[in-house]
């Protein structure tokens, strides 16, 4: 770090090294002092960072049910992650950096492979990226990665030589899981709601059906001349008790249809329900594995400008007063072009 700070005569970062002691990585920030009003080189003053508080704070983020965050070098060594494994290993001789592609966590070796092999080697990316990628199960991953580094246009090099990969990688079945559950909750409720209402009309035929057939029976007699026969006797409140239980029954199953209404109205705060009219479903239970429909369309993607300016200038009320004034605009015409708004972000 002396030498490099001497010869680019501006601060730097060293690259990243193992402690000889503490078994930890560090990186070392370093500074070029000048004599005043000279451009005499006095000294370097430097300071050694210990990057094992990065991999801490990584922990502590609710990244997902199972996310992962990693940083690592463009050479493909870990430097910090959210596994509970160290970034260094030891040999015979002396301590290394972990390769991202040997971690012993799953999600970060399989995505430190799949980016090399999608990107030709890390040193290609060179911008924000997101991704797909899929593990040895089969399982989707969906994986953003960033560039950082530390740029300085003063220096004869254009930069500190802190050039780092931040990834981060969520397994998709954890977005998932939130609308699978609700899914699960709507069939079982639709299921229990047509076994109730299955069980409620047995038993309002069972007291529908005896009468007429006590009815119809007293008929036959009387049509064979059998005079002596009397027509059973029927109260006002045998009708009135038929007329309560239809009146139960209808209101069980207006209950019963409303609530399934309801569900279904919920769920479209999951999934619009102009999905459904494209595929000609009129309720998310009809909906089958592998329904599809093809159409061109068109995808618009809105983005406020300097959003996060406005609002750090705003109160949480004054913010969402702006964005419903600006949704209050938008959102009328999409709909009155044929269109639907899938989400905010």
């Amino acid at each position: 770090w002396y030498q490099q700070a001497w010869r680019d005569r501006a601060a730097s970062w060293s690259p990243i090294y193992p402690s000889a002691s503490q078994g930890t990585l560090l990186i070392t920030a370093a500074l070029p002092v000048f004599q005043d009003n000279t451009k005499q080189l006095r000294g370097v003053l430097a300071i050694d960072i210990t990057l094992d508080q990065i991999s801490d704070f990584l922990r502590q983020l609710k990244i997902s049910r199972s996310g992962q965050a990693f940083i690592m070098e463009r050479n493909g060594e870990m430097v910090a992650s959210s596994a509970p494994d160290s970034p260094l290993f030891a040999t015979a001789t002396e301590q290394k950096q972990l390769l991202a592609t040997d971690s012993s966590d799953a999600l970060i070796k399989t995505t430190a492979k799949a980016l090399g092999q999608k990107m030709a080697g890390f040193e290609n990316i060179k911008t924000r990226q997101q991704l797909t990628v899929v593990d040895d199960l089969g399982k989707r991953l969906l994986v953003q990665v960033m560039p950082l580094r530390d740029d300085a246009r003063g220096t004869p090099r254009g930069d500190r030589h802190l050039d780092l990969l931040i990834v981060v990688v969520i397994p998709e079945s954890d977005f998932m899981a939130r609308i699978d559950a609700n899914t699960r909750s709507t069939i079982l409720l639709c299921a229990a709601s047509l076994l109730a209402a299955t069980l409620l009309g047995l038993v309002t035929s069972r007291l529908i059906v005896q009468p007429i057939m006590r009815l119809n029976s007293a008929a036959r007699h009387l049509s064979r001349g059998e005079w002596e026969r009397h027509l059973p006797e029927t109260s006002s409140s045998e009708l009135a008790e038929l007329a309560k239980s239809f009146n139960a029954m209808a209101q069980q199953l207006k209950a019963s249809f409303m609530q399934l209404a309801a569900i279904n109205a919920a769920y479209g705060h999951f999934v619009p329900h102009e999905f459904l009219e494209f595929l000609d479903r009129k309720s998310i239970v009809e909906l089958r594995i592998g329904d599809h429909v093809l159409k061109e369309m068109t995808v618009m993607f809105a983005d406020i400008r300097s959003f996060t300016t406005l609002s750090e200038a705003m109160t949480a009320q004054e913010t969402f007063n702006f964005l419903n004034s600006y949704l209050s605009r938008i959102g009328p015409i999409v709909r009155n072009h044929h269109g639907f708004i899938d989400k905010y972000i």
